[in-house]
């Protein structure tokens, strides 16, 4: 793996955030799904409501996780895992 840019991993701690906003005070609570794995999370956390969003999207990621490490690569399977983590945990947070 390459040297780890700590600028890369800021703006996507930054991106993660904006989207983390969007889905708390706008998506989740009028029940809108966007696509991909996110919008998975925010349907199936309608119907397994002993799980928060956030974690049913660290689940689903983690099938990504391992096919972003074969076919992309371990520098970029890095930073996928950064993001999504970042992304699920910021989302369990403010859902509390």
């Amino acid at each position: 793996m390459k040297k780890i840019d700590f600028k890369k991993l800021f703006m996507i701690s930054v991106g993660a955030t904006f989207l983390v906003c969007g889905l708390n005070f706008f998506l989740i609570p009028n029940n809108l799904a966007v696509g991909g794995a996110t919008g998975m999370a925010v349907l199936l956390s309608h119907v397994f409501t002993k799980f928060d969003t956030g974690q049913i999207l660290f689940v689903l990621n983690i099938l990504l996780f391992v096919l972003g490490f074969k076919i992309l690569g371990a520098n970029f399977g890095f930073y996928t895992i950064y993001g999504a983590l970042y992304l699920a945990v910021i989302l369990s947070l403010l859902e509390k």
